[in-house]
Parts: structure tokens; C-alpha cells; sequence
């Protein structure tokens, strides 16, 4: 399921317990992708899901980390290493649920309206 060449080799850089409500510990990787390293955080919650969510490892630490979108033409191999950390992570808690940290886009409601609107009259 998960060969060479459909994703990158992760290495685990440690866990560290949390004990903030709801979250009780993280889990960290980073990876060697094509065009950058990332980094890997997987927050485990208290009932029993864990998110994903990954960005470049020398913006780790900052307050925008999590948001930024890199148009290197290796999303796919990008995503599937982080299922296989989750997949890797299942094979030891067989009972634990995972989830994606989506960023949120600022989308301009109105323009993509009257863009579905105008779409829709010229059929």
C-alpha cells in the first residue's frame, strides 16, 4: 500500500504528554520531500482522535505555520506520507480515529455566487 514510490520516509521525533483540556499528548515527524522538509504534528485528543497537520519544518514555530499552501507539484506524495504516519500510528491503537487540520480560506461568497449564477444562465 504505502512503497517508495508513492511517499516519503518519515522519522519520528518524539511524544511529548500535554495537559491542556482536551489534548493529551503530541506525536512529532518530519520528512524529506522533494522541494522542502516538513514537519508533522499529530495531536492526540482526549476522546480518542487524533489530528494531522503538517508544514515546512523552518516554519514550525511560527503563528502562520499551519497556513500556508506550497505549489510544488507533490501534494499527492506529500498527503500520503502523512497517512502512512497515521496508518503506522493505527497499527498500535487500532481503536484510535484520525482527521486532517484543514486550513480555512478566505473565500469571497458574492463573487463565487454571481460566478454560479451567471454559469447557471447560460445553459
Amino acid at each position: 500500500m504505502f512503497d517508495t514510490e508513492s511517499c516519503y520516509t518519515s522519522q519520528f521525533l518524539g511524544k511529548k504528554e500535554r495537559f491542556e483540556p482536551h489534548l493529551t499528548h503530541i506525536s512529532e515527524f518530519r520528512f524529506k520531500a522533494k522541494h522542502r522538509n516538513y514537519f508533522v504534528r499529530v495531536e492526540h485528543l482526549s476522546v480518542g482522535i487524533a489530528a494531522i497537520k503538517y508544514c515546512d519544518i523552518k516554519d514550525k514555530n511560527a503563528s502562520n505555520a499551519y497556513k500556508k499552501i506550497f505549489n510544488d507539484h507533490d501534494g499527492a506524495k506529500v498527503i500520503a506520507s502523512c497517512i502512512k504516519i497515521m496508518h503506522n500510528m493505527w497499527k498500535h491503537d487500532v481503536s484510535s480515529s484520525f482527521g486532517f487540520y484543514a486550513v480555512p480560506r478566505d473565500i469571497n461568497i458574492s463573487a463565487t455566487h454571481a460566478k454560479r449564477c451567471a454559469a447557471m444562465d447560460n445553459e
